[in-house]
């Protein structure tokens, strides 16, 4: 059931009625002044099997103009034609549904300027005939709610919203049909804003035999709070509920820190159901929590009410301020060798952790004679609040020597400039005799120590996957770009599988519907194996999250001609967890990574989950053990 939200109170209060299939509220016979309305609203709601449909229902009432506080309304009449279109007529008509029934059933609220009155509408659905012929057909609908009574005057408007259809679908000899249609529940929603979906407008007045009484909105102000100096404000409404004028005398503001509040008003005398406002400011220049309140001196007999009283409070809060964070307070590049480079790079991250605007009002770097330390940077004038930028700090020198400098960053902190200390050395090993170490013919380079560079292959894939479930082989093609290092056989490798399509038939329901399902594959981290290059015996290992974006079946010889009717799938479709698949070489085979071969394997397939009503069914043809795969892989070759 769609929750109806509750409105903030106001002078002018909303009737928040969420239609069950759409409801009409009438008033009882008694009303002398009722008016004649009338509205059509749509829902849409998602029924069993075919999904979502449009619901029309038309509202007609005899609705009163006008509402006296503390009368009763009377009984109130609800009734509702709604329009079943064919396809859901054909679809119900299809699985076997002659007949349906129910209720439907509305939580609603009555927003009034001072109070929230709940409302619970259950209307009841007799047994009505599902027609056999096309087209679409009617629906009625009825219930009765209890009397009403309103406390307070003001404007109150009946609009339409959401609803929770619960239905028996029955067959022909009066049982109740087999699941998923049988019994289920839908959640309808309102097509356009329930404030669009006006059927009324009454008010609610005051009762002239009552004294003048005065009501303020809100009963306590919270102006919130400002950085000190900057200004708050807020106002409250006065009004009068009662049944004579009321005369505001005096409004005034009290308390400890009443000489920072201050007020203006409008108000003089109000008639009953009349209201004014009392606009309240607040300033303060020095940080702190404040409170004061509002004195309203009016006519009221009501001695507790005169004067009425609203607490105030307000906060000034300090100006917030930047704050600089640097990833290294140094920045040490060690020592570099000249005699295989001059340069060296680092690079250090500033970023604003405060919760104003950081200002960077230049990077240089100083105490550094010799210039072997430069820097590039791409921060910006200012950083935001959260905001980073980088700074890329070189390191060449030309001779041995120990070097150091200061990278300065003003900003506008008071601890301007930051420091960041850059330091390193410089030595040269090339008067060394490193370049022949005796352990190989030219230093580390065929020594025994180095190792064969693995060997990037493609291989384009085709086969097929016999799902154990339904039976079904399922066609398979692709691509693995894979790594391979000859000289142990290990590889990694990128598995690719194309979207493909299954075809499956469900016998447990509705007598062999035939049905077809979308699958992808995802792909989780990489086919890790290996090849034994004395046997040629491959072995892989992959693990793929499997997804349905959609699955459709035809229903009674419909066929697929307009795509038949989905029943499950989308974005979120997919296995509960990854399904791990083994693969290898089959028995008295070899795998030759320059020519390809033949690997076979099975795995066991998750469930699906998040595939919509039907997630069970499509479960039935889809999860379980015993599943076979078989591929052709093939190695692809640049020309």
């Amino acid at each position: 059931m769609n929750a109806i939200t509750e409105k903030p109170t106001s002078k002018t209060g909303r009737l928040l009625l969420g239609s069950a299939v759409t409801a009409l509220l009438a008033t009882g016979a008694t009303t002398v002044n009722a008016e004649e309305v009338s509205l059509t609203v749509e829902h849409t709601c998602p029924l069993p099997i075919i999904g979502e449909q449009p619901l029309v229902s038309e509202i007609s009432a005899d609705l009163p103009a006008e509402v006296t506080v503390g009368e009763s309304t009377g009984e109130l009449n609800i009734n509702a034609v709604t329009t079943i279109n064919n396809t859901a007529r054909q679809g119900l008509y299809a699985v076997g549904g002659r007949s349906l029934e129910g209720t439907a059933t509305a939580e609603n609220n009555i927003a009034l300027p001072e109070s929230d009155q709940p409302l619970s509408v259950t209307l009841e659905i007799p047994q009505q005939p599902i027609p056999g012929e096309s087209g679409s057909f009617t629906v009625d609908s009825s219930a009765t709610v209890d009397p009403l009574t309103f406390d307070n005057p003001g404007q109150a408007t009946i609009t339409v919203g959401d609803l929770q259809l619960d239905q028996v679908v029955r067959d022909t000899n009066g049982n109740i049909a087999n699941d998923p249609v049988g019994e289920f529940t839908s959640d309808c929603t309102l097509v356009g804003n329930m404030e669009d979906m006006v059927l009324h407008t009454f008010e609610v007045v005051p009762d002239q035999t009552q004294p003048a009484n005065i009501t303020v909105d809100p009963q306590s102000l919270d102006l919130g709070g400002a950085m000190a100096g900057s200004p708050l404000n807020g106002s409250i409404t006065v009004g009068n509920d009662g049944g004579e004028a009321l005369n505001i005398n005096s409004v005034t503001i009290a308390g400890a820190n009443a000489d920072l509040f201050t007020q203006s008003n409008d108000c003089t005398t109000l008639e009953p159901g009349q209201s004014c406002s009392v606009d309240v400011n607040f300033q303060a220049s020095e940080p702190g929590t404040y409170s004061a309140s509002v004195e309203v001196d009016s006519t009221d007999p009501d001695a507790e009410d005169s004067p009425k009283v609203v607490d105030l409070n307000a906060e000034a809060t300090e100006q917030p301020e930047p704050a600089l964070e640097l990833s290294s307070e140094e920045v040490d590049f060690g020592t570099i060798d000249l005699a295989d480079t001059n340069s060296a790079e680092q690079t250090l991250d500033l970023t604003n952790t405060g919760e104003a605007n950081l200002e960077i009002n230049g990077l240089s770097i100083g105490n550094n004679p010799d210039g072997v330390f430069t820097q590039t940077n791409d921060c910006p004038s200012g950083l935001s609040p959260e905001q980073s930028c980088t700074v890329t700090a070189t390191f060449q020198p030309t001779q041995v020597d120990d070097y150091s400098a200061n990278l300065e960053i003003a900003t506008n902190l008071e601890s301007s400039p930051e420091t960041v200390t850059l330091s390193g050395s410089a030595e040269d090993t090339s008067g060394g005799d490193d370049g022949d170490n005796g352990d190989g013919d030219n230093g580390d380079g065929d020594n025994g120590n180095g190792g064969t560079e693995p060997v990037d292959v493609t291989f384009d894939l085709e086969g097929f996957t016999n799902v154990a479930a339904n039976d079904a082989d399922v066609p398979l093609n692709g691509q693995i770009d894979s790594e391979i290092n000859l000289e142990t056989g290990d590889f990694t490798a990128d598995l690719q599988l194309d979207p493909t399509q299954a075809q499956f038939q469900i016998s447990q329901l509705f007598h062999k519907i035939q049905g077809r399902a979308d699958i992808e594959f995802e792909p989780v981290g990489e086919t890790t194996g290996s090849l034994d290059l004395e046997t040629g015996q491959l072995t892989a290992e992959s693990d793929l999250m499997i997804k349905i974006p959609e699955a459709r079946i035809s229903i009674i010889g419909f066929g697929f001609g307009s795509d038949g009717i989905r029943i499950g799938g989308g974005n979120s479709c997919q296995t509960v967890e990854p399904a791990t698949i083994n693969l290898s070489t089959p028995e008295g085979e070899e795998f030759d990574p320059l020519q390809g071969g033949t690997v076979t394997g099975t795995y066991v397939a998750p469930e699906l989950e998040n595939c919509g009503l039907l997630t069970g069914v499509l479960n039935k043809f889809f999860e379980g053990p015993g599943n076979t795969i078989e591929l052709e892989l093939s190695p692809r070759f640049e020309e």
